[in-house]
């Protein structure tokens, strides 16, 4: 199995993007809280949440 990341590409490639999901390929989509919280209001409860640390720690990539 392929364990190498990627980044989609567009239109989740944003330089100024402030949140990054990771697909379970790997995978790597950039995107914009704001837009996320219009545009669902699942996310909108999600980022209200307080953050949580995984088991493994939490990741970054580009200080993101």
């Amino acid at each position: 199995m392929d364990y190498t990341v990627r980044d989609f590409g567009e239109p989740f490639n944003a330089p100024d993007a402030d949140i990054i999901f990771r697909s379970i390929d790997n995978v790597d989509f950039r995107a914009h809280r704001i837009t996320l919280v219009h545009a669902s209001p699942v996310f909108g409860s999600m980022f209200s949440l307080p953050a949580s640390v995984s088991a493994g720690g939490d990741e970054q990539k580009d200080g993101i």
